[in-house]
């Protein structure tokens, strides 16, 4: 195809990242609702929208948004998680402008290091993977463990 010309994509600017703070999530609600509302399925039905705001205002998770020029443009939600030897900042759901919020990085790099954890992790479906891995926030990361799963039913009757 002679004479065609890639067309060039504009990289998204790099988010700053802000905590909501726990007094604050629920005005935030709005705002993250169309970001965030996949969770359910994320989760596979282990948490929905209202729960997981919930923990971000009892601190026992941490609400982020994505700020460029003023504006949002994406949403994330962090954990801390205390092990034996370790603490460790996990992402646990993710959504917006998910190209830049991926590369926030440093935000969550400053967070992790205050809050004394030695890793961020990502946890996500198999088919999220793909997606981290395109932002700077993937680049270093690779797959520590599997998590396998089987559901558990109750027969009726």
């Amino acid at each position: 195809m002679d004479g065609l010309k890639p067309i060039p994509q504009e990289e998204p600017p790099v988010p700053e990242l802000l905590q909501v703070p726990p007094a604050e999530v629920e005005m935030a609600r709005e705002t993250v609702i169309a970001w965030l509302y996949g969770v359910e399925s994320w989760s596979r039905g282990a948490i929905d929208l209202d729960s997981m705001l919930d923990l971000c205002k009892e601190e026992s998770s941490q609400l982020w948004l994505g700020v460029v020029d003023g504006k949002a443009v994406g949403a994330l939600v962090t954990e801390i998680r205390t092990y034996p030897l370790a603490r460790v900042i996990c992402i646990w759901c993710l959504g917006g402008d998910v190209r830049a919020m991926l590369k926030a990085h440093g935000a969550l790099d400053e967070f992790a290091r205050r809050e004394g954890a030695t890793r961020i992790q990502v946890e996500c479906p198999k088919w999220g993977e793909k997606i981290i891995h395109q932002g700077e926030l993937g680049r270093d990361m690779k797959p520590v463990r599997a998590i396998l799963e089987r559901d558990l039913y109750t027969e009726i009757g």
